[in-house]
């Protein structure tokens, strides 16, 4: 949460969890008009970052927009370096 407050501030907003194997990821509103979740998630994955978008989780019209961040069993110094790493392609486009 750390890494995402410094890198992805204005990007994409992330809800803290007490619990579970992934945080959900909310797009912020600057980023939300130019582009869908599932775009965003396909920009991850040019990045090597696997993303889902939550969209994919609704049936029907999606209620929000953003990404189901997994961190479960990825060190934290991984996590840090791949926060960056999408910072850096969601920031290009």
């Amino acid at each position: 949460l750390d890494a995402a407050s410094q890198k992805l501030s204005g990007v994409l907003n992330l809800t803290p969890d007490e619990a579970g194997l992934h945080l959900v990821a909310d797009l912020a509103e600057e980023l939300r008009a130019r582009m869908t979740d599932r775009q965003v998630a396909k920009h991850a994955a040019d990045a090597g970052i696997t993303a889902p978008p939550l969209s994919d989780s609704y049936i029907g019209q999606a209620d929000r927009q953003g990404l189901l961040l997994g961190y479960a069993a990825v060190p934290e110094a991984t996590i840090r370096e791949k926060v960056s790493e999408l910072a850096a392609a969601l920031n290009r486009r």
